[in-house]
């Protein structure tokens, strides 16, 4: 138990200065406006208030002249304007700081007949456009599966409903209640139609955290809101959920020829991760319950998860003063 005390206050303090979801892709867009002329659209990741420098390299005969900028503490956004002696068609783009980069920079190129889609990532920092069409399905499938595995949050909130719902049905409508509601929200917000603040979302989403540990630390199931009402309660916060999963779709842009297939493909990489998730605890468990006792841990799991909850949420509460 004393090991347990102490990873769990070493792992807090380690923790006190992390952030959910740091790591987000960049985003690169080029439009065609002409033979020779082209719009960019250049999203750069924010750390704190550091700028990502993932900045593209064009060929030699390319220049660009840069429009306007604006910040929102998750991501620069900069439209720039770029003109070439010769046509980009054929000819190889590159983002050289991928290659130190924990990141990856999701890149669309659009000429008059047709759009194109590529991943670039440290072991593959260049693309020649149009050399091939590149994969709406592959692309967003694996940038779902990377968002829930990188979410920090999302993936607190799904151990602990694991720690509190014994029953494989109460586990298996509860996880259908989650996935129903943040599909939901992923395509009402991602498509538009519903709006709200981000930081107003991360508040929501470390509330949720904060709610479930503590119904897993009392241990108390008559009088447990969510063991009582599983699948009304993870749709709940799975509608807060949604929106934060919708925001890294908003932070890249959605191929505008293949919305659908982009929204469905990223949502089915969501629960992909999911699985692997929950597949992953229960291996750890099986090795990690024959030397430590399940009850002890589970308390001390959800304890160091309380704790790292209720920083997320007075430091979003924090950012949300801070902005007005």
């Amino acid at each position: 138990m004393n090991i347990i005390r102490l990873l769990s206050v070493l792992l807090t303090l380690l923790s006190a200065s992390t952030y959910a979801d740091e790591i987000r892709p960049g985003y690169l867009s080029i439009s065609a406006d002409s033979e020779l002329t082209y719009q960019i659209v250049l999203k750069l990741p924010m750390k704190g208030d550091r700028i990502l420098s993932l900045y593209p390299e064009y060929p030699e005969d390319c220049t660009a002249i840069l429009k306007h900028s604006f910040q929102d503490g998750r991501a620069s956004t900069q439209y720039w304007q770029l003109e070439c002696l010769e046509s980009l068609q054929g000819r190889k783009i590159s983002i050289p700081n991928l290659q130190t980069s924990s990141t990856d920079v999701y890149l669309r190129y659009q000429n008059v007949d047709s759009e194109y889609h590529y991943r670039l990532t440290a072991r593959h920092s260049e693309q020649v456009l149009a050399k091939n069409q590149g994969n709406v399905w592959s692309t967003y499938t694996l940038l779902g599966v990377e968002h829930i595995l990188l979410g920090w949050d999302h993936l607190c909130f799904i151990l602990l409903i694991m720690y509190l719902l014994k029953s494989k049905k109460q586990l298996l409508l509860s996880v259908t209640g989650f996935t129903l509601a943040h599909s939901v929200t992923l395509v009402a917000s991602t498509l538009n139609w519903v709006n709200l603040p981000i930081t107003s979302v991360e508040i929501l989403i470390a509330a949720s955290i904060v709610f479930v540990a503590r119904e897993v630390l009392i241990n108390d199931k008559k009088s447990s809101l969510t063991v009582r009402y599983p699948l009304t309660i993870t749709a709940l916060f799975g509608l807060f959920h949604g929106f934060g999963f919708a925001a890294v779709l908003q932070d890249i842009g959605l191929p505008t020829q293949s919305i659908p297939q982009a929204l469905l493909s990223f949502n089915i990489g969501v629960e992909i991760g999911q699985l692997l998730f929950i597949a992953l605890i229960l291996l750890i468990q099986n090795l990690l319950f024959r030397f430590i006792e399940a009850r002890v841990f589970i308390q001390y799991t959800c304890g160091f998860i309380g704790v790292l909850a209720s920083y997320w949420f007075l430091e979003r509460c924090g950012q949300l003063v801070m902005s007005f």
